[in-house]
Order: structure tokens, then C-alpha cells, then sequence
């Protein structure tokens, strides 16, 4: 199930990362991660007082995974990422591939994905109850 639809990630969230054609496939992916989050709770719809809190939570988690899509996808046409090394004397720059970049965001040289997604939810949803583990 998806939360926002394509006019309130554009003109409520204020989103303009995403393009139209590519809003219902991403937004899918990160409504799973809210399902799986609240566990299943959102299923019947979204309790009213916290629709706005799940919308803006789905749609800034579509963002992140949709740029994380972005960047793999240059990885593969061997773009380059992000700057690894820079010399001053006898000027040398080296800079990493994306798929490099990536590796070591998912490998703990960062937050990591799932990790982020997770801070996202807690930020938007963490005072709601929806994130509770134990029965309603």
C-alpha cells in the first residue's frame, strides 16, 4: 500500500528528487519498510492523527532509496564517485568508484541504509505507537 501519492510528495512534502513514473515503484518499496516497521498496523489505513507523520516518512525514505537506485546505476556505467584522496603538492586528485562508495557506506564507514531508513521512522514515527512491539 502506498501512503502519499505522487501531488503530496511534490507540493506537501515539497520532494523533487523523484520523477512521476519512477514515484509508485519507489514509494511501494518504502511503504515496506513502514509496514515492517509498525508491523502491519498501517494495513487497515493510517490512524488520522499520524497521517501526515507516515506520509512525510514514506516519502523521505523514498528518497534516500531512490537516489541510492541513482547511484548504483551510475556504478555501473563506471561514473565517478565520491573523492577518496586529494594532494595538494604536485596536484593529485583520486576519487572512488560509486560501487566503492556504497560498499563502505553499507559496510559501517557510514550510517548504512537500513540504518538511516531506521532513523528516519524513529524520527517521524518514534512517538506515535505505531513502532510498538507488543499487542494493541
Amino acid at each position: 500500500m502506498i501512503y502519499a501519492d505522487y501531488p503530496y510528495y511534490t507540493e506537501s512534502f515539497g520532494g523533487s528528487v523523484i520523477p512521476e513514473p519512477a514515484w509508485n515503484r519507489t514509494a511501494g518499496k518504502a511503504s515496506d519498510y513502514l509496514d515492517a516497521a509498525t508491523f502491519g498496523r498501517l494495513a487497515d489505513g493510517i490512524p488520522e492523527k499520524y497521517a501526515d507523520s507516515v506520509r512525510r516518512c514514506e516519502c523521505e525514505i523514498a528518497e534516500y532509496l531512490y537516489t541510492y537506485a541513482e547511484a548504483l546505476m551510475k556504478a555501473g556505467t563506471g561514473q565517478a564517485g565520491a573523492k577518496s584522496y586529494e594532494q595538494i603538492g604536485a596536484y593529485s586528485v583520486n576519487y572512488a568508484s560509486v560501487s566503492d562508495s556504497i560498499s563502505a557506506l553499507m559496510n559501517g564507514s557510514s550510517a548504512g541504509l537500513d540504518s538511516l531508513i531506521q532513523e528516519i521512522i524513529m524520527k517521524h514515527l518514534g512517538r506515535t505507537g505505531l513502532l510498538y512491539r507488543g499487542l494493541d
